[in-house]
């Protein structure tokens, strides 16, 4: 804190750093092949995987409007998140499946 009646203190002079020498430039990134991603993607396709479908951007105006505004997070082993993803293969949508679980153990709860 300053002194009374001197003022604020004078700004130190900003001090520059460069480590330009002391840091190697990282080497330029090679150009993918098309022609080379075209075949990987074929060959994992046979090979059993699926590519990733394009990531949807939902905001929370879009959550807000069809009143899903909370998220639901699970730790399994991947064992049973094979079996759930299996199961909700039959129901449009992962929300419906889980409506659909909770229906079926209030009634089985209510035995």
């Amino acid at each position: 804190m300053a002194e009374p009646g001197k003022g604020a203190p004078a700004p130190k002079p900003s001090v520059k750093i460069d480590f330009g020498a002391a840091v190697e430039a990282a080497p330029p990134r090679p150009k993918v092949d098309p022609v080379v991603t075209q075949a990987a993607v074929a060959d994992a396709r046979q090979a059993g995987f699926s590519t990733r479908a394009e990531p949807v951007k939902i905001d929370r105006r879009t959550l807000r409007r069809s009143n899903r505004t909370e998220q639901l997070n699970m730790k399994l082993t991947p064992g049973v998140r094979d079996a759930f993803q299996q199961a909700s293969l039959g129901f449009a949508t992962t929300e419906e499946f889980i409506e659909h679980l909770l229906r079926l153990h209030k009634v089985h709860a209510g035995r």
